[in-house]
């Protein structure tokens, strides 16, 4: 704790030692929870229109407290505005939880609680009664990357966030394709990228990777790609598993299994979203924003997406989107090298966040990155980790130096 405290110090990085002993407590609906309710749970530094609670630690509770609210609650904060311009604003006094256990087996117990079925190597679910994210953080995920430990959450914030947005008759919006999608896209986010990454998000590299050939080959795109016509009609797994397994069928390829039929989904989603914001030079940024007004009323559709993103229609977007994937995907194809040679050749001063803070597994050559030679360029790393919420990488850098 004394060796956290001297680095916000240091670095002039606001890191709170303990749980906000003014804030409001849980929430009713949290508190009341038959498993929640049981626990011992404080709040964490505002974040509205997030709640971030966190169950004490049994050994030393006051260190979760300082690395979780670094990791989370700057990014929850800073979600809850740039979804507001999605339309998303829940009404007034509403806080959305965000829940952290302290232990793996709690959070198991947790996921017995869940309405729908929860892949038990989740790091993070949405319990809709109570309507809260639930993950966990132990010794073990300390050692994570801040993207693993925060990514997943943030998906789940964004899914949280809509429903309390909603307006419509239901229980949540009923276009899937746009609340799957705008999760995705605002979570994606690598090791190295700070807070500004939710103004502009990276490409998902998770995506990219697992759709491969369905926007390389012919015959799996003609049988696995779905358009944004289909994303928005086909509202059920089952239907759409359907689609794409007469597709393959007719293509003679292999059908998918209805999981994988569900991460095409998913991802292709996450993608459509984000050529929706990024693709075309931001072209589409301002409608698909405003569009997030219709789908929160359950006034979304083909039909009012058209209009909003001024086409004819929308299988006219279906050639640009293929295009701009696979560019994405030649790109993050010639990345590796790139930051291989930008490494070996920083000088003094170092890029930003310095030459060894990045992560050199993806290289094509790990070997040539030497670490960066100079106090300044040690400084510079510990830095940019303390920003991104990676506290014990920062403090790894300044032993080096001693």
């Amino acid at each position: 704790m004394a060796r956290l405290a001297a680095l916000s110090l240091a670095l002039g990085v606001l890191l709170p030692g303990r749980p906000v002993q003014d804030a409001a407590a849980p929430s009713q609906e949290v508190a009341g929870h038959r498993f929640l309710g049981r626990l011992k749970l404080a709040p964490a530094e505002p974040c509205a229109p997030f709640e971030l609670l966190m169950e004490a630690a049994p050994r030393d509770p006051q260190v979760p407290f300082v690395q979780v609210q670094g990791l989370l609650a700057p990014w929850l904060a800073r979600l809850g505005t740039v979804l507001a311009r999605h339309g998303a604003r829940p009404p007034a006094g509403v806080r959305v939880p965000v829940v952290v256990l302290a232990s793996a087996g709690a959070y198991r117990s947790a996921q017995r609680y869940a309405s729908e079925r929860v892949d038990p190597r989740d790091p993070a679910f949405w319990l809709a009664d109570p309507g809260a994210v639930v993950t966990y953080f132990d010794d073990r995920r300390a050692r994570e990357p801040a993207n693993r430990i925060r990514g997943p959450v943030l998906e789940d914030a964004v899914r949280g966030l809509l429903i309390a947005a909603h307006t419509g008759e239901g229980p949540a919006p009923i276009e899937r394709w746009y609340v799957q999608g705008l999760a995705g896209y605002l979570a994606a986010h690598s090791r190295r990228d700070l807070l500004a990454a939710l103004e502009a998000p990276p490409p998902s590299a998770e995506a990219l990777a697992w759709l491969g050939g369905v926007f390389t080959d012919e015959r799996l795109g003609a049988s696995l790609r779905l358009s944004l016509v289909e994303l928005a009609t086909l509202h059920s797994d089952a239907d759409r598993h359907a689609r794409l397994c007469s597709r393959a069928a007719r293509q003679g390829v292999p059908m998918p299994t209805a999981d994988q039929s569900r991460l095409l989904f998913r991802y292709l989603a996450v993608l459509w979203m984000h050529y929706l914001h990024q693709g075309d030079d931001g072209t589409h940024r301002d409608a698909i924003r405003s569009y997030g007004a219709a789908v929160l009323a359950d006034r979304g559709g083909v039909e009012a997406l058209t209009a909003a993103l001024g086409v004819e229609r929308l299988a006219d977007l279906d050639a640009p989107f293929v295009e701009w994937v696979r560019w994405l995907r030649e790109r993050a194809e010639e990345a590796p090298f790139a930051t291989t040679a930008e490494a070996e050749t920083a000088g003094d001063p170092p890029l930003p966040t310095g030459p060894t803070a990045w992560d050199h597994g993806t290289a094509l050559h790990p070997g040539l990155i030497l670490p960066a030679p100079t106090a300044s360029a040690q400084l510079a790393c510990a830095l940019g980790r303390a920003r991104a919420g990676e506290l014990e990488d920062a403090i790894a850098f300044l032993e080096r130096m001693a």
